[in-house]
């Protein structure tokens, strides 16, 4: 019984819904031969407000259209660009143009911009982070090998473009960001080995200047900037190998993580850089991304290399040093970014203060003089 009811207002909808877009189709079809006619005076009795309120998108798009145009022809221009403005708030991205358009439409277009002023978007991300070494500072009285291993890590954050033009925008962002690398120190003192895993939480602030492609389905993108990046964590685990050359053993040590956030600075900068691909969904769009940021400031506090304060002893030495032999470089953060995310415009049809109609004008002198 349920069911049968729920096919019943089914059908009833399906039904309503059709008998709607005829009567819309009906009154189009008669307002354009009125237009056609010459009978300028009735069409806005026929495409009156509660009328164009009912139509699909692609009817509101025809029907202010003619409204347009026959405002044009009774020299009403306010009412011109009224129509017009409604033409856009239906279709944001509807550009006119003289293959399906009257020249006059076209012409009235050149007052009118759907560009969004700003436009925000989101993004999840898999960092990729290495260190780059300023000063070494090492506990080992001879040479050591080191290497680095990149570890994924995860970010996910929010920005917004301010657009200039269709192509040229400034965009910032605010990003948490969960970035870690592996080291690995070989040859400390008698053939002993460290692995230390550098776990940092970042927010990312970067500032930038886009250009982007502004036509088509797949819309790539680049940019460039500066960021202010804050240093709200930063912990490390440390793994120290033993090893005793006369007898052949090792002795593995491992701990928990080390709170090192009180030898780093919290307030660094970065070079950005990075670009990608947009494809249009709807009126929106998703997009991939690469980003590189180059570390520009040495995060590691040259008071905090070997002591600490811990409790009421301001003099304490590191734990990393009294227990693995190991101390932190002077060193700044790199890192690549592969992203996924959502851009979500925000048209806002108006008028703009300068027409660029002068391309138009010479298009609509050629036309009335052949």
């Amino acid at each position: 019984m349920k069911r049968g009811f729920i096919f019943c207002v089914g059908v009833f909808m399906i039904f309503r819904l059709s008998a709607q877009e005829t009567a819309s189709e009906d009154l189009l079809t008669r307002a354009s031969g009125e237009f056609n006619l010459g009978h300028f005076v009735g069409i806005p009795r026929i495409l009156t407000d509660s009328a164009t309120r009912k139509m699909s998108k692609e009817q509101k798009v025809r029907a202010f259209s003619i409204l347009s145009q026959t405002y044009l022809v009774l020299d009403k221009p306010a009412l011109a660009d009224s129509s017009y403005l409604e033409l856009l708030r239906a279709d944001p991205e509807y550009i006119a143009s003289e293959d399906k358009d009257a020249i006059d439409v076209v012409f009235l277009s050149q007052k009118f911009t759907t560009r969004p002023v700003f436009t925000p978007h989101a993004r999840l991300g898999l960092p990729f982070a290495w260190s780059s070494t300023i000063v070494s500072n090492s506990t080992s009285p001879v040479p050591t090998d080191v290497s680095q291993f990149l570890r994924p890590g995860f970010q996910f954050g929010v920005g917004m473009d301010w657009n200039i033009t269709d192509q040229w925008s400034l965009g910032t962002e605010g990003v948490l960001s969960f970035r870690s690398y592996r080291k690995q120190v070989s040859g400390i003192s008698d053939g002993d080995d460290i692995n230390v895993i550098d776990k940092q939480t970042w927010v990312d602030i970067p500032l930038y200047v886009k250009f982007s492609d502004d036509k088509g389905k797949w819309r790539p993108f680049g940019y460039a900037g500066v960021a202010l990046n804050l240093l709200i964590g930063s912990r490390a685990t440390i793994d120290f190998v033993n090893r005793s050359s006369s007898q052949g053993q090792e002795s593995p040590e491992a701990g928990p993580d080390i709170r090192v956030n009180p030898s780093r600075y919290l307030i660094n900068r970065s070079l950005v850089i990075g670009g990608g691909v947009k494809y249009k969904i709807g009126k929106n769009y998703v997009f991939a991304d690469l980003r590189y940021m180059y570390g520009m400031t040495n995060i590691t506090k040259p008071e905090g290399v070997y002591y600490r304060t811990q409790g009421d002893n301001p003099q304490a030495l590191v734990e990393e040093l009294t227990k693995y032999q190991y101390v932190f470089d002077f060193l700044s953060i790199n890192s690549v970014t592969i992203s996924v995310g959502y851009v979500l415009p925000i048209y806002q049809p108006r008028m703009i203060k300068r027409a660029t109609t002068k391309k138009v004008a010479k298009r609509l002198s050629e036309t009335t003089k052949e």
